[in-house]
């Protein structure tokens, strides 16, 4: 799979994410969570993570690099 095609399946996903921790919306932040990511952060968890002041808000992001593994891929954004 291309480097344009996994940004185009990605992109979305940590759209959720980051657009979730803004909102302060757990069910948004976890949507696209695995199992093992939901149970990590829970909402209580999420709750403390965006309680530290002064609180950052996600506005937008650059793609960095794609690190490529066996069985898996990593994004890196600033």
């Amino acid at each position: 799979m291309d480097e344009e095609k996994i940004l185009s399946i990605v992109d979305p996903l940590m759209d959720n994410c980051l657009n979730g921790s803004n909102e302060n919306n757990h069910a948004k932040h976890a949507k696209n969570f695995t199992e093992r990511m939901r149970n990590i952060v829970t909402p209580e968890n999420l709750k403390i993570q965006l309680s530290h002041e002064p609180r950052a808000f996600f506005t937008n992001r650059k793609f960095v690099h794609l690190f490529r593994r066996q069985s898996s891929i990593g994004v890196v954004w600033k």
